[in-house]
């Protein structure tokens, strides 16, 4: 047994011999030696934190004790869930902690998932006695500031719309941001998913004209974020039967692939012309197969898709 700090500790109840007058005890709040001012400051201390109550009235041997921390944990996802930790639970006391009070630690493998700037309540109950008062205690938690690369990304290219799937829209690359610090795991979102997504590994694809803020959060609710623009409207081809020329230059308003797309398009083709024209696709027979409609000439070929590295472009699945 460690006796608390006779500083810090009132009178002892005595057990034997003068009799001490009850009056003079109080059913107080247990005390956290590492806290200060209401404050429990977790980069201030290293291991357990050490919790004492003072004795009380009509304490005796035997007689069983409740002692609960309840605190908060974040939830991975901005939010929080209860983090409670029973340090005593109806266990009968001792005649030296019926005279002197009792003590505990809180293992530091409990504070090190509370919240940051949460608040932690330690209840103490005794069987046959008055309510305790409760202990509050605001957690300064001791985690790494969330850091992340915050530049603005501006997109000038180009993105693909297939005519037939115009909810789908094929996602384009752009970035992957990671945060270098901060309690992992983390999370990501996308304030405009019509201009940007971002996935659980922080890359981000772009879908269409406009401005997005993507933002991270860690375990301790923490976030984040930089902003994503999109200048440029969006390209559209065809795969189906029935989509013209005309409905495809339409439905981009008047856009035609950049001879620098093209390429990346063309190479998911097995069968294509040059690189250095203009065309779009559609639809002509059994699955894989397109017809490609040069938007110089007029001329259609048959060419089969390469479905593999169609998909990894990011477009429609239906193949």
């Amino acid at each position: 047994m460690v006796h608390p700090n006779p500083a810090l500790t009132p009178v002892p109840r005595v057990s034997t011999g003068t009799a001490v007058d009850g009056s003079k005890l109080e059913y107080s709040a247990p005390r956290v030696l590492e806290a200060i001012q209401g404050e429990l400051n977790l980069s201030l201390f290293e291991g357990d934190a050490h919790v004492l109550v003072s004795p009380w009235p009509d304490a005796y041997a035997g007689q069983r004790v409740t002692l609960v921390c309840r605190g908060s944990r974040n939830d991975g996802q901005g939010g929080e869930s209860p983090h409670v930790l029973v340090l005593r639970d109806k266990s009968p006391i001792s005649d030296n902690e019926a005279t002197w009070g009792i003590a505990n630690s809180i293992p530091r493998s409990y504070l090190d998932f509370l919240k940051d700037r949460s608040e932690l309540e330690i209840e103490m109950s005794a069987d046959g006695a008055q309510a305790f008062d409760t202990l509050k205690l605001t957690v300064v938690a001791n985690v790494p500031e969330l850091e992340i690369d915050t530049t603005p990304v501006l997109f000038t290219g180009s993105i693909f719309r297939c005519l037939e799937y115009p909810g789908v829209i094929p996602k384009r690359f752009i970035t992957q941001r990671v945060p270098i610090n901060g309690t992992p795991p983390f999370s990501y979102g996308s304030s405009a998913q019509d201009v940007a997504t971002v996935e659980a590994d922080g890359k981000v694809f772009l879908h269409g004209p406009g401005t997005a803020y993507i933002t991270v959060s860690d375990q301790q609710g923490h976030s984040k974020g930089y902003s994503v623009t999109v200048i440029s409207g969006p390209y559209v081809f065809s795969l189906l039967p029935g989509g013209t020329w005309h409905e495809v230059a339409d439905a981009a308003e008047g856009g035609l692939f950049p001879l620098c797309e093209a390429d990346s398009l063309s190479a998911c083709f097995i069968d294509v012309w040059p690189e250095d024209e203009y065309y779009f696709t559609r639809y002509s027979g059994g699955p894989g197969e397109v017809q490609i409609v040069n938007l110089r000439t007029g001329e259609r070929k048959n060419a089969s898709i390469d479905a593999d590295r169609f998909r990894g472009l990011g477009g429609p699945r239906r193949i």
